[in-house]
C-alpha cells in the first residue's frame, strides 16, 4: 500500500515531505537489523514460539488434522491447500462452540463472526515453525505437497494393509513407513462438528510439555517447563522475569540478561526515532517528552550501551546465527 498525502497548505506539505525523507533514510530502525537480533534471542530462549500464537492446543490439533487428512482423497498440492484451509475454518467454528464464553485468541473467530471470511495468516502459517521445532511434524517439508503424496500412497495401498481391522492404534505406521505427524492420542474426530474446547486437558498438556522439553534442550523454555519453575512465575513482563530467574543455570541467565540489555537498547533507539519523527512533523511538545524519556533511559542504563556492552550482545547472537 502506498503512502498518500492531501496538501492543504505549503507548511503542511513541507512537514509531510520531511517525514517522507525521514522514513526513507538509512537510519530507519528496520534497516539497522534490530529485528534479526531480536528474533535470534527469541529463538535461543523460546524456540518455536512467536507473538502470533495464541493457544497451545493448536500444537496438538494441527498434527492430528494432518494425520486425518493423509487418509482422505487429495488430488494435488492446490487441493491440499484448499482442504486444509476449509478444515481450519470448520475447526475454528468447533472451538468457538466448545470453549468458554470469555475465551480470547481463537484464531479467525472474530473474522468469521463478522462475516469477513478467514484470516490472512492461518494456523498452518502461524504454528508451522513450532510444530517442526517440537518434533510434531518433520522439519522442512511442504505440508501441502506432503499431504497430497501421502494421500496418493494411502489410496493406492490395499485396504487390508491400511491398518488393523480391530481398531488398534497404527500411529507408528503408514504404508510401511514411520508416521510423520505425531499426535497425543486424543480423538478430535475431524469428520464431525462436535464442540471442541481450546483449553488443554491434563493429558494434552503433559504430552506437549514432554515434546517441548525433549526437543528444545538447552533453552530457557525447556528449563522452565522441565524444572516446574513456570508454575511459580506470576510476573510476565520481560524486565521483571529476573526476579524469578536468578537461580537458573548461569548460561541461561546470561542469555536472558543480554536479551534484556538489548531490549533496553532497542527501546532507546525507538524513543530517539519517535523524537525525530515528532520534530519533523512539528509536534514539538511530543518531541520534548520523548527527549526527556531518552535522557532518563540514557542516565539509568548508560553503562549498558557502551560499545563493549553492545559488542557482547553481538558476539552471542553471531555465534548462534552464523
Amino acid at each position: 500500500m502506498g503512502i498518500g498525502f492531501v496538501s492543504f497548505n505549503q507548511e503542511a506539505l513541507s512537514k509531510a515531505n520531511k517525514v517522507m525523507r525521514l522514513l526513507q533514510g538509512q537510519g530507519a530502525i528496520d534497516e539497522l537489523g534490530l529485528g534479526r537480533i531480536r528474533d535470534a534471542f527469541s529463538n535461543m530462549m523460546f524456540p518455536g514460539m512467536s507473538v502470533l500464537q495464541t493457544h497451545a492446543k493448536y500444537f496438538l490439533l494441527m498434527p492430528a488434522l494432518y494425520a486425518y487428512l493423509e487418509k482422505t482423497r487429495i488430488a494435488n498440492i492446490r487441493e491440499a491447500r484448499s482442504i486444509v484451509r476449509d478444515c481450519e475454518i470448520k475447526l475454528t467454528h468447533r472451538l468457538m462452540d466448545g470453549s468458554a464464553d470469555d475465551t480470547v485468541g481463537i484464531i479467525g473467530a472474530d473474522m468469521l463472526r463478522c462475516g469477513k471470511g478467514y484470516v490472512k495468516y492461518d494456523l498452518a502459517y502461524i504454528y508451522m515453525a513450532g510444530l517442526e521445532t517440537y518434533g510434531l511434524i518433520p522439519r522442512g517439508i511442504n505440508i501441502y505437497a506432503t499431504l497430497a503424496e501421502l494421500s496418493a500412497r494411502y489410496q493406492n495401498t490395499p485396504k487390508k494393509h491400511r491398518g488393523s481391522e480391530d481398531g488398534s492404534d497404527d500411529s507408528d505406521d503408514l504404508a510401511g513407513d514411520r508416521q510423520l505427524f505425531i499426535t497425543c492420542g486424543e480423538n478430535y474426530d475431524f469428520s464431525h462438528r462436535e464442540p471442541l474446547d481450546i483449553a488443554l486437558s491434563h493429558r494434552e498438556a503433559e504430552f506437549l510439555k514432554q515434546k517441548i522439553v525433549t526437543n528444545t534442550r538447552g533453552s530457557l523454555l525447556s528449563y522452565l517447563l522441565d524444572s516446574g519453575l513456570y508454575e511459580s512465575i506470576t510476573e510476565y513482563l520481560f524486565e521483571n522475569l529476573r526476579n524469578a530467574l536468578h537461580d537458573i543455570p548461569k548460561e541461561l541467565y546470561l542469555t536472558y540478561w543480554l536479551a534484556l540489555r538489548y531490549s533496553r537498547f532497542a527501546c532507546l533507539l525507538r524513543v530517539r526515532y519517535a523524537m525525530l519523527y515528532n520534530l519533523a512533523v512539528g509536534a514539538d511538545r511530543a518531541a520534548e517528552d520523548e527527549q526527556a524519556r531518552f535522557d532518563m533511559m540514557l542516565k539509568e542504563y548508560g553503562q549498558e550501551f557502551k560499545p563493549e556492552s553492545i559488542d557482547e550482545i553481538i558476539r552471542l547472537v553471531s555465534s548462534k546465527i552464523a
